[in-house]
């Protein structure tokens, strides 16, 4: 990769198309192309995914089902570290594997994005505002996508600095390779180990990355159109006037066509949205329950057991949630732009339209499977549940 590309990755190229490259770069390497400028995927990035995925499974599906099922460790809390741990990695890989199979509707949805970004005119200070409002989403995916990875770098490293032999799991026996502490068990073990704990980790932040782009693009849009809407008076004001003129049927003419095109940027914004939520909707409800389930076996089999698993698992609980909670804030604040915006001053026919707006602005939400939506109130109630359903084991365990 040149360094030119690699300077896409700096928030000083923040807008959609770039934005939407940088994210196709990083699941080209899952072997997922979602459209974007057309390159084939490389040939070796299939075969290692493949080769990560197969490993996977052997080691944190079949590997663990055998080790707690079959084999049977006889030790509850181990049982439930182990199942944590199946639970909360796989969420990644099944939210890849739902993006493969509907490709044709992911590619299709982000086209549909990039025509209408494309729509808007460069040089209008419109513009200028939603890159610099999606500055702030890029800061924000890169963040996630940085913490999960190195979370996962972490994980894999911790062994490595205390001292003896030890392993990311030593609870684990991965199925024949017996005893695990013995060379060259025990180099195999890691390397396995380490291969598949950085594939859920780059799997789980770089879907996240593209979730945060494509709802952030439409927060940074709401964002914007908000401040279209409070500025609409001061720019009539602004309009310059010949002698002879009439300056109120000027100023309200200005401010139709300035309402006319808000309207079908929100109309537009709200399709986009649906769409979104129908690419990840279902993901995300799988998502919280095994999660929920991760959680609450993490919790059974002791916090210092589980101190690196825990905040993983809550990073992309929280993530999804917090996503929500921006898209409805910002939904919100265009609501409350359209009714400050001056609307007293306009003529009747403005006036109405300015009512139109506020009575078709629903909030924009998603949603986990179109059950709950995705806000910090729910995430709370995540955690309530969570905590309850853990302290109803534990005394039942106990």
């Amino acid at each position: 990769m040149s360094l030119k590309r690699w300077r896409t990755y700096s928030l000083e190229y923040s807008d959609l198309p770039t934005m939407v490259c940088n994210v196709a770069d990083l699941l080209e390497h899952l072997g997922l192309y979602i459209g974007g400028k057309k390159r084939e995927i490389p040939i070796l990035s299939v075969i290692w995914t493949v080769f990560s995925v197969i490993t996977y499974f052997y080691v944190y599906v079949f590997s663990i089902l055998w080790y707690v099922f079959w084999r049977k460790t006889h030790d509850p809390v181990v049982d439930a570290v182990l199942l944590s741990l199946a639970c909360a990695c796989i969420i990644g890989l099944l939210k890849l594997f739902f993006l493969l199979f509907t490709s044709k509707h992911v590619q299709n949805t982000i086209q549909i994005y990039l025509s209408y970004d494309k729509r808007i005119c460069r040089d209008s200070r419109m513009y200028q505002r939603l890159v610099k409002n999606l500055r702030v989403i890029k800061r924000r995916a890169s963040t996630i996508w940085i913490l999960l990875v190195v979370n996962g770098a972490l994980y894999c490293l911790m062994p490595l600095l205390l001292p003896g032999r030890h392993l990311a799991e030593d609870t684990l026996v991965i199925y024949g390779l017996e005893p695990m502490f013995e060379t060259p068990n025990y180099e195999i073990a890691h390397i396995l180990f380490w291969i598949t704990i950085m594939l859920t980790v780059y799997c789980s932040g770089s879907i996240a990355a593209l979730l945060i782009t494509l709802s952030g693009y439409v927060e940074a849009q709401m964002i914007t159109l908000s401040e279209e809407m409070l500025d609409l008076w001061k720019d009539a004001l602004a309009l310059p006037v010949e002698d002879g003129q009439d300056v109120d049927k000027l100023r309200n003419l200005f401010i139709k066509r300035q309402l006319e095109s808000i309207i079908q940027a929100h109309a537009a914004n709200l399709c986009l949205i649906r769409l979104t939520e129908s690419m990840f909707s279902n993901a995300i409800a799988l998502e919280f329950c095994l999660l929920g389930m991760a959680l609450i076996a993490e919790l059974l089999g002791g916090i210092e057991n589980e101190y690196i698993e825990i905040p993983y698992a809550l990073n992309q609980v929280s993530m999804d949630c917090f996503t929500g909670q921006r898209l409805m804030e910002a939904s919100l604040m265009f609501n409350e732009a359209v009714y400050s915006c001056k609307w007293e001053n306009f003529d009747a026919t403005n006036m109405k339209t300015v009512l139109l707006i506020l009575k078709n602005s629903h909030t924009m939400v998603l949603s986990a499977g179109g059950v709950a939506q995705l806000s910090y109130t729910s995430l709370m109630s995540v955690i309530k549940s969570i905590y309850s359903a853990f302290m109803a084991l534990r005394s039942t365990m106990n």
